[in-house]
């Protein structure tokens, strides 16, 4: 899990990332970035051509935590990927505000055979556990996200309104003009789990999505947080 911290991400702010398929192994020929044109006011940017942690963290945790994925095993399936946000306040989940902009995999896309297209964004809020609301949205991206070339996948949040779009293509849009979670700092999250409550997998037998010996990676190739204004 990588963890970027980061002032001044008050609304209206743009946020990109691009994203490769989960699958296949890290030794595979990786495509061509994307050209990123200059957009507004650029407040922060990466390229992730080295790890520089100043801005990142790892994080590794053993299984069953917070959201019951496993360990990860030698077969590397049911994997659930993400590209998330919670809020820089110190407060605890989910009084602090969490904003998922991409998490793939659950177990109705496994279901049904959607899981390369299918896509959820969420909001979530509340002063404590018991008090939990969430704003969720699942759609599908009209296209295989896994397919081994870079997607990009944006949030656009003004005083108003948070717009999830994947490669320029809006896929939702949520009200938060009366939600008081949602105007402060948040700082940025990209991390990949494997099984778990979102995928309904919580056996390791139950983790199929990937042959024997094959490695599971998420790639990210840039990130830019940019002010509009």
């Amino acid at each position: 899990m990588f963890t970027l911290n980061f002032s001044h991400l008050f609304v209206p702010v743009f946020v990109a990332v691009v994203l490769t398929g989960c699958g296949g192994s890290e030794d595979e020929h990786q495509p061509a970035p994307p050209i990123v044109e200059p957009d507004g006011d650029v407040v922060f940017f990466d390229d992730f051509d080295s790890f520089n942690s100043a801005y990142w963290s790892k994080e590794t945790h053993e299984a069953g935590w917070t959201n019951q994925e496993l360990k990860l095993p030698e077969t590397a399936n049911g994997l659930w990927p993400a590209f998330w946000m919670m809020g820089n306040d110190e407060l605890e989940w989910p009084a602090c505000g969490e904003i998922d902009i991409m998490e793939m995999g659950d177990a109705q896309g496994i279901a049904d055979g959607t899981s390369s297209r299918r896509v959820n964004t969420a909001l979530h809020y509340g002063p404590d556990v018991a008090s939990h609301e969430q704003q969720y949205f699942a759609g599908d991206a009209g296209a295989n996200l896994q397919d081994g070339k870079y997607h990009t996948y944006t949030l656009t949040w003004t005083e108003n309104i948070i717009d999830v779009s994947i490669d320029n293509v809006r896929l939702h849009s949520f009200d938060i003009s009366d939600n008081t979670y949602f105007h402060s700092d948040f700082f940025v999250l990209f991390n990949l789990a494997v099984g778990g409550l979102f995928t309904g997998i919580n056996d390791i037998e139950g983790i199929t999505a990937l042959q024997d010996g094959q490695a599971a990676s998420m790639y990210i190739d840039w990130i830019k947080v940019t002010k509009i204004n």
